[in-house]
């Protein structure tokens, strides 16, 4: 299901607002592993269940946005945004052989984390990539 977005407060990256400005959110988010770029099995069924949910927006009417994301330990923070980069684009051209086209594929590295970093689980939640939709115009 679609969220309204969350893009009031100013510990949000300005880029960021801009880019989701008049979009909603998808629910689940797709997680990678420590150090990687490519989704584990059960993120590739879930990718394969957000295919299907995206194919309900018609695309000359509708923006998909992904924005990928790293944890605090994964590298220095340059190559935490080019990792979430990856991460984002891989997402990206795995949506695209499924026949749904991205509007946009951005990464903010180790940016907004939604969980705790101190811990494994908090790190895997914050490796993600999220994906976002947009009627056109909305801008």
């Amino acid at each position: 299901s679609l969220h309204p977005a969350a893009t009031e407060g100013t510990d949000l990256p300005v880029e960021y607002r801009e880019l989701v400005d008049g979009a909603r959110r998808l629910s689940v988010n797709l997680r990678f592993g420590n150090g990687r770029s490519f989704l584990d099995s059960k993120a590739i069924r879930d990718l394969e269940r957000i295919a299907d949910f995206l194919r309900a927006y018609p695309r000359d009417s509708h923006e998909i946005i992904l924005i990928g994301f790293s944890d605090l330990r994964e590298h220095n923070p340059i190559l935490a945004v080019n990792m979430s980069n990856d991460r984002a684009d891989y997402v990206a051209s795995e949506l695209a052989r499924r026949g749904i086209a991205v509007h946009r594929s951005r990464g903010f590295g180790q940016a907004l984390p939604v969980a705790d970093n101190d811990n494994e689980l908090g790190r895997s939640k914050n490796r993600r990539v999220e994906i976002w939709v947009r009627a056109r115009g909305k801008t």
